[in-house]
């Protein structure tokens, strides 16, 4: 998998743990909903939201991006 939305970023770590949506959820302080919203690519992430996610990942998926 070689993903390209930040939606895809968070689900392909996800899977690597071996996490569920609602762990995802709870490291990142936002709801699971919002979680399988954002790897559905249903809505993209705040940028407030984006600080967590970038915690969860361990890099910047949007690259040199701000």
């Amino acid at each position: 998998m070689n993903p390209k939305t930040i939606g895809e970023h968070l689900k392909k770590r996800r899977l690597e743990l071996g996490w569920k949506q609602q762990q995802v959820a709870e490291a990142t302080g936002y709801t699971w909903l919002s979680v399988s919203n954002w790897e559905r690519g249903v809505y993209r992430p705040t940028k407030k939201a984006m600080l967590p996610i970038i915690a969860f990942l361990g890099y910047d998926p949007r690259g040199d991006k701000t």
